[in-house]
């Protein structure tokens, strides 16, 4: 499959082009917070709180509660893990996800993600998943910034708080918008790339907005809009 590579257009502020990629599900093929917990459970047993964490879960996509909602209950659950036992797992779960990288990696967004950096634009993920998660899969791109969940911590362990801000919805158009501003660059240069309906506050905030087929809503909502839309693999 050939990608469409839009020309990029005039600069109305600064000076500079990024691409944005949301990742579960638009870069890897890996829902990346729910596999980590499981790998966190297997590794550090629980039975007790990884029921209560399932059963909670579950009533959240029973009653249809916001992504914003569920993600924080999801992250008020690192109150009871350590900041070294999270990143310890962090590298197992990279190693295990990319025994098959193949699978693990969305071709055609990485080949996107590639083409934008020979050509000199740089890529930032944009994720509701949380930094420390983030950060191999980051360092195997060659991807520098990650705009995602910070985590705040006390000592040794996490405070199961979120530090805003909750990169979710509206809050990845926040995290983006700021970041241009800070770097000076131009939103109506920069792409983005996004396969749910909550990824439109992103997509809507730069001037090549991509959709990647496969998630809730949002190719029929790219379709309507004149958005592009490409296969993940």
């Amino acid at each position: 499959m050939k990608l469409f590579m839009p020309k990029l257009p005039m600069h109305k502020t600064g000076n500079k082009a990024y691409a944005f990629f949301d990742v579960d599900d638009t870069l890897i093929s890996n829902k990346s917070m729910f596999s980590f917990m499981d790998l966190y459970f297997s590794h550090y047993p629980n039975t007790t709180l990884q029921e209560e964490f399932n059963d909670e879960i579950q009533r959240l996509i029973k009653e249809n509660t916001p992504w914003e909602i569920a993600n924080k209950i999801y992250y008020s659950y690192f109150k009871h893990f350590t900041i070294s036992q999270v990143k310890e797992v962090c590298a197992l779960w990279f190693k295990k996800c990319t025994v098959n990288k193949q699978h693990f990696y969305h071709k055609n967004v990485t080949s996107a993600l590639a083409k934008h950096q020979s050509a000199g634009i740089e890529c930032v993920f944009v994720s509701g998943s949380f930094i420390e998660l983030l950060e191999p899969i980051a360092l195997d791109l060659g991807v520098k910034d990650i705009l995602a969940i910070k985590l705040a911590k006390n000592g040794s362990k996490y405070t199961g708080e979120i530090i805003p801000p909750q990169t979710i919805g509206k809050g990845k158009a926040q995290a983006i918008r700021d970041f241009i501003t800070e770097n000076n660059a131009s939103a109506d240069a920069s792409f983005a790339y996004g396969d749910d309906i909550s990824d439109v506050p992103m997509l809507e905030m730069v001037g090549n907005p991509v959709a990647v087929s496969g998630g809730r809503k949002l190719v029929e909502h790219a379709q309507h809009v004149g958005w592009q839309v490409i296969q993940p693999n």
